[in-house]
């Protein structure tokens, strides 16, 4: 099977979204699985599995907001990875890549998006009600894809779970 999976960044990066991601890609190679990780590739070291690195402007990472802004070119390479993938794992509500591949896949039965992190305490007001817009967004474009949500930990199923028409997925065991 031809599985894509779709992250903010290109694991292996520091951080637990990233770590995550890895260790499933490496799982799924594991199975036999043809594996592509598609993100924003912001220098992140070798894999031992395909990767397709985006571009664009990660500006507001160094204001603590991890999201960085894709180019027109990373959307149009990112949507071909997806359309010819046999299953779609995306990762996270909120992000520009999510947005992208839950746009371009079909109702697919093999769709799954884990939340890893639900709702962040910014500082900045401002960034607090952007975060809460981007799970609106995010959310109703899963739903409306039918896909699975799975909340990574217990602390994210209420966030989610306020975002959805039914409770989401049960927790992945830790």
């Amino acid at each position: 099977m031809h599985v894509a999976i779709v992250t903010n960044y290109l694991p292996p990066r520091p951080g637990g979204l990233e770590g995550v991601v890895d260790a499933l890609a490496r799982a799924y190679s594991e199975f036999g699985d043809e594996v592509i990780v598609v993100g924003f590739d912001d220098g992140a070291g070798p894999a031992p599995y395909r990767r397709e690195g985006l571009r664009g402007w990660n500006g507001l990472e160094r204001r603590g907001v991890p999201v960085p802004i894709l180019t027109p070119g990373s959307l149009i390479r990112l949507r071909r990875v997806v359309r010819d993938a046999d299953a779609l794992h995306v990762h996270g509500l909120a992000f520009v890549s999510s947005y992208a591949a839950l746009l371009t896949c079909r109702r697919n039965p093999r769709v799954v998006v884990t939340e890893h992190v639900g709702s962040v305490p910014y500082q900045s007001s401002f960034a607090s009600i952007v975060l809460r817009l981007a799970f609106r967004i995010g959310g109703g474009l899963a739903r409306r894809r039918n896909v699975a949500i799975t909340p990574l930990t217990e602390r994210v199923v209420r966030p989610v779970g306020a975002l959805l028409p039914r409770r989401p997925r049960r927790t992945i065991p830790q």
